[in-house]
């Protein structure tokens, strides 16, 4: 995807995991924690990677930071299409550290089902849509940035504004989108139980 960018966000408050997400075991295997696993999933489908971290965090060149504590991850979003903008990609596939389960595939589904200026998400089994496994066009970026400036911190604001394209993942697939809140989801997930 050489039009395209990523961005691993990162940059949620984990309190009901009581720690920080990125920090956790991907599995008991390679030692990486979810943050470099989300970070290498990325980094087979483009060549530039960039991680949305809270407020506070320590700057580094590949890193997206928080300007205000805890604004949401549509605003990281609009930084990281800022970002996007400002390298002169087209596309940015935007991934939550917290999701280990998504793979390479839908990543690459995800980009090929983008037709539109808008966006392409994942949609569970169920129908619900899943904005946080997705990719957005460089053009989505002002109704982005009029969403925040209206107060709006969910990413389904946005959504409801722009084109969108749906991805569905189906049932015997469900486990990619399984998102780790929790201790004993993590645990599950360790213990394969997802």
């Amino acid at each position: 995807m050489d039009d395209a960018a990523g961005v691993v966000l990162a940059g949620g408050q984990s309190r009901r995991m009581g720690r920080p997400k990125a920090a956790l075991a991907a599995n008991d295997f390679e030692g990486r924690t979810l943050l470099c696993d989300r970070v290498a999933l990325l980094a087979q489908v483009v060549d530039r990677v960039w991680v949305s971290l809270p407020f506070g965090a320590t700057a580094a060149p590949d890193a997206i930071i928080d300007a205000v504590p805890h604004p949401g991850p549509l605003a990281a979003i609009d930084a990281a299409l800022a970002r996007l903008e400002s390298a002169g990609r087209q596309w940015l596939v935007v991934l939550a550290v917290d999701m280990p389960g998504v793979p390479l595939a839908l990543l690459w589904r995800l980009y090929r089902a983008q037709r539109v200026a808008g966006v392409a998400l994942a949609q569970h089994p169920q129908g619900r849509l899943e904005p946080l496994v997705s990719c957005w066009h460089v053009d989505a970026r002002p109704v982005v940035s009029r969403c925040l400036a209206e107060g709006q911190r969910a990413v389904r604001a946005a959504l409801a504004a722009l084109p969108t394209t749906l991805v569905p993942v189906d049932h015997e697939d469900a486990g990619w989108l399984v998102n780790l809140n929790t201790p004993a989801d993590w645990e599950a997930w360790r213990r394969g139980r997802v």
